[in-house]
């Protein structure tokens, strides 16, 4: 399939379908009914590495305090652990503010916006212009909300392009999960 056959079938899903995003009540809808959003769809899937990932992050965030802890009393101790206990959920949110920042240089970058490339996604969006270097890459559509009928999905696809004779989809999430 051709990259304009592809954006012409595109193009007719989105003029045949409503689909609406509410981001008050981060709720997808096509033609009217309800979708369910990727996160909440992934909620339902185990992910028992995450766990081993947390431990790992408070293990990182104490591992330079030995000296410290030392001295602390035990209302700092405990202090101390709450802060490291959290360790897992600071690191996640930065990496979704990366990931946001990232996307959206991309999405500029696509469309001809060229931005200057910070320190937080310089690894990112030299990843990208490496791909672009080395690959043609026919852009069909950036940072577009979408809807799968039948399945009742929902989400955000984040760059969707033709690489030779292969379909290229940067991301799928809801807006939730950035």
């Amino acid at each position: 399939m051709t990259h304009e056959k592809i954006k012409e079938a595109f193009d007719y899903f989105y003029a045949s379908n409503n689909i609406a995003y509410d981001a008050r009540k981060h709720q997808y809808k096509l033609d009217g009914i309800t979708c369910a959003g990727v996160s909440t769809i992934a909620e339902y899937r185990p992910a028992p590495f995450l766990k081993f990932w947390a431990a790992k992050m408070v293990i990182e965030h104490l591992a330079d305090k030995q000296e410290i802890i030392k001295n602390l009393s035990p209302k700092e101790y405990q202090e101390l652990l709450l802060e490291a206990k959290k360790a897992h959920i600071r690191k996640s949110d930065t990496a979704l503010e990366i990931g946001t920042a990232a996307h959206d240089w991309a999405d500029k970058h696509i469309h001809g916006e060229d931005l200057p490339i910070t320190k937080e996604i310089e690894n990112c969006a030299q990843a990208f212009l490496d791909f672009e270097a080395n690959h043609q890459t026919q852009w069909i559509c950036t940072e577009k909300n979408s809807c799968q009928s039948g399945a009742f999905g929902g989400g955000q696809i984040g760059q969707l392009g033709i690489c030779g004779r292969r379909v290229i989809a940067g991301r799928f999430e809801d807006q939730q999960s950035g």
